[in-house]
């Protein structure tokens, strides 16, 4: 993990119109530095003026995001994070909301829980092990090394004040939850240790503590609970079976504990030596995923099937709200009696201000970062991101639909194909069509190790019968039959591997965190570590054949191999990270990055800067939104570049 402070500013958030709108009346920068014939470091010509017409904003069709969490501090601090970095932020009561950048390094990971203090400092936790801390408000985020690099799913803490100065003297005591029976603790907010549950087959979904009182909850049914401030721990009785997942846990005071079950709720008066299950009436049969509210006398209930139940007795009687929505609804927070905010899925935010006498629904800017592209042909591509969605387009980019991924609800970071068989990687799961994208199905054969979560970041190959994927850990898994049985193949390395290439039968390259580069000749039967003569991260890898190879990655690393065995740094005139590369038949390279940068190197060597596209990004009005994927058709008559709020431009 790269601990590097990564600083970003807040803005309001604008429209995807005004997004089109601003990107076609900007001019693009100045060129970057030329290049005679293939470019080498150091080898520099005269820079010539690019237009800011080669690459023209796609009318994108909106796939709204999902939520996971909701935190607040006060009506003027609301914090709520989601899918692919969405966060959102509110200072009027969930009125209204701002949407923060956490970074172009981070912006692929699901952001699962959000909590802080005062109304300053915040932490986030998601997959890939990710934990951030913003200091200032989200003014910029600073990555903590959290030991693991599997989902951490839950996050709750409590100020512990040392000198009795809120905001200057008041220490934290946060816990994380994760995969793996992962619960892992900071008494400082800034260093992390990992505690020890009687049981580690669990993924813990749910934390919550109060003084020296510590509840964790997971799958299998299982709670456990600490009255030692994680020192030791206990299972308790849950009485729900071993297929129940016990998604949250909050409550009112050490005597007074809900945790979510199917179609309702387990309650505790004495600190979990029993638990009495609570049903809902009235049709809420679903698992109830959220809980929250101010007191012992309201409590909030947040049922799956989008239901909404209110008690304020105690949790002896529970009145069913009514919002007229749909989604599955997830997270709440009361800030106090009367107002009320619920998060859920497709970027829906619900708020009430009477108590839950009625619901409406609040505007906010979730449409989801888009991370891979891939164009078959001059008039079919696809672009993927956010909530597992695909949107594609027939007609070259003139209008683009919307199709979610079957039983997927995680982001898909890299796309594949293969004439009529597409693939789709990401986060939790990889997907599989066989009739050219028109419907997508799980892969169910691959078996997730016994460590870590399946997190994909690259798919590749040469065929049906020749499919990577590529991973956390340094996974390499290998199907020679179209999906139907996988085999794991030795990297040699622990390292997250990004991105995956092959330049024919048997040759592949690929590119990982901290420079990693490695090659097999024999189809994966055994790979080589290559000196990349980097140790930035590279998280991209393509070529037109096995010797004329490309990888792009952090800080401005742009690699040229000419031979398939070593590696030459390119040098495009920039420090900004460089998240994707392509290479058409033409000789043509286009690399994109942070800020909206879009590098064009032609076959005559000349370094083209055609981009800075501007947006929503995290650098401020004038800056550009940044950009995670590149790629073009066959004949490249068609280039389309992807990003971030749903950016999706076309060269």
């Amino acid at each position: 993990m790269n601990h590097a402070v990564v600083t970003i500013a807040r803005k309001r958030s604008q429209s995807f119109l005004t997004l089109l709108v601003s990107l076609a009346l900007f001019n693009f920068l100045p060129n970057a530095p030329a290049f005679a014939g293939k470019p080498t470091t150091g080898t520099r010509q005269a820079a010539k003026d690019s237009n800011s017409d080669l690459w023209q904003p796609q009318p994108n069709a909106v796939a709204d995001n999902t939520f996971h969490h909701i935190w607040a501090s006060s009506p003027t601090n609301i914090w709520a994070s989601g899918n692919a970095g969405l966060l959102l932020h509110s200072e009027d009561g969930g009125a209204t909301w701002d949407r923060f950048n956490v970074g172009i390094r981070y912006n692929q990971n699901n952001l699962f829980g959000v909590w802080g203090y005062g109304d300053k400092r915040i932490w986030l936790c998601g997959t890939n092990g990710l934990i951030l801390h913003s200091p200032d408000r989200g003014g910029h985020f600073i990555p903590q090394p959290s030991g693991v690099n599997w989902r951490l799913q839950a996050i709750w803490g409590q100020q512990t004040h040392g000198d009795g100065i809120e905001e200057e003297g008041s220490n934290v005591d946060i816990f994380v939850g994760g995969d793996n029976g992962t619960v892992l603790h900071s008494a400082d907010g800034e260093t992390w240790a990992q505690l020890t549950l009687p049981k580690t087959d669990s993924d813990i979904f749910g934390i919550w503590s109060i003084d020296d009182e510590v509840y964790a909850t997971g799958n299998l049914g299982r709670i456990f609970h600490s009255s030692d401030h994680g020192v030791t721990w206990e299972q308790q009785v849950s009485g729900l079976s071993l297929a129940n997942t016990i998604e949250y846990v909050w409550g009112t005071s050490a005597d007074d504990v809900y945790a979510s079950a199917p179609g309702g709720v387990l309650h505790t008066v004495n600190q979990g030596a029993n638990w009495t299950r609570i049903l809902f009436p009235l049709g809420g049969t679903k698992d109830t995923v959220g809980l929250g509210g101010t007191g012992p006398n309201d409590v909030w209930g947040i049922n799956a099937g989008g239901f909404i139940f209110h008690s304020v007795d105690g949790g002896g009687t529970w009145v069913k709200q009514v919002t007229g929505t749909t989604p599955d609804l997830l997270r709440t927070w009361a800030l106090d009696t009367n107002n009320v905010i619920v998060v859920a899925r497709e970027g829906l935010i619900l708020r009430t201000t009477n108590g839950g006498g009625d619901w409406s629904v609040v505007l906010a800017e979730t449409v989801p970062s888009r991370f891979a592209v891939l164009a078959p042909s001059d008039t079919n591509a696809f672009v993927t991101g956010g909530v597992a969605d695909i949107v594609k387009t027939t007609n070259g980019g003139q209008t683009w639909n919307v199709s979610r991924i079957q039983q997927s609800l995680m982001t898909m970071l890299s796309l594949w194909e293969s004439g009529q068989d597409m693939w789709a990687a990401g986060i939790g799961r990889i997907n599989h069509s066989t009739d050219g994208g028109a419907t997508w199905k799980p892969v169910t054969t691959l078996v997730q190790p016994s460590k870590g979560f399946l997190a994909f970041n690259g798919v590749g190959g040469t065929g049906p019968l020749d499919v990577f994927i590529v991973g956390v850990n340094g996974w390499i898994f290998h199907s020679a039959d179209n999906g139907i049985t996988w085999q794991q193949q030795t990297s040699g390395t622990t390292a997250a591997l990004n991105s995956i290439w092959a330049a024919g039968a048997g040759t592949l390259f690929v590119v990982g965190e901290g420079g990693v580069s490695l090659h097999s000749e024999d189809g994966g039967a055994t790979w080589v570590s290559q000196n990349s003569t980097t140790d930035k991260s590279l998280f991209s890898v393509f070529g037109t054949s096995s010797t004329d190879v490309w990888a792009a990655g952090n800080e401005g690393v742009l690699l040229h191999s000419t031979d398939g065995a070593t590696w030459a740094r390119v040098d495009v005139g920039t420090t900004l990270d460089l998240r994707s590369v392509w290479a058409a038949a033409s000789g043509d390279v286009y690399t994109v990055g942070e800020r909206g940068i879009i590098f064009h190197i032609t076959p005559e060597g000349e370094i083209r800067n055609e981009g800075h596209n501007p947006g929503l990004g995290p650098h401020g009005a004038d800056e550009g939104a940044d950009l995670f994927g590149v790629s073009g058709s066959p004949s490249s008559a068609a280039i389309y570049a992807v990003g971030y709020n749903g950016t999706i431009l076309r060269r």
